[in-house]
Order: structure tokens, then C-alpha cells, then sequence
């Protein structure tokens, strides 16, 4: 799993990966998966006014 590090700027953080990307096709095959199958089941926000 990967660490989330504090930054010294307000409302940071960076997040070290234990096994980074190995390229782009990688990083984009991955937004495509969490796109497709929605893995944290995010909704669409809607707000009236």
C-alpha cells in the first residue's frame, strides 16, 4: 500500500506509490478501469440554485 507524506504547504500531501507506473499506457489503462467500473461507487453531484 502506499504512504501519504505531509507536505509543508497548507492542505497537501503527496502519496508515494510502492510500485510506480511503468508508463503511460499503464496509468491510462488505469483511469479507464476506475471510469468503467466506478471501484469507490462516486455518484454524480448535483446542486440546484
Amino acid at each position: 500500500m502506499a504512504d501519504f507524506v505531509a507536505k509543508s504547504t497548507v492542505k497537501s500531501s503527496v502519496r508515494k506509490l510502492t510500485a510506480p507506473l511503468e508508463n503511460m499506457t499503464t496509468f491510462q489503462n488505469l483511469i479507464t478501469d476506475i471510469i468503467t467500473n466506478n471501484p469507490w461507487g462516486c455518484v454524480d453531484y448535483v446542486s440546484n440554485g
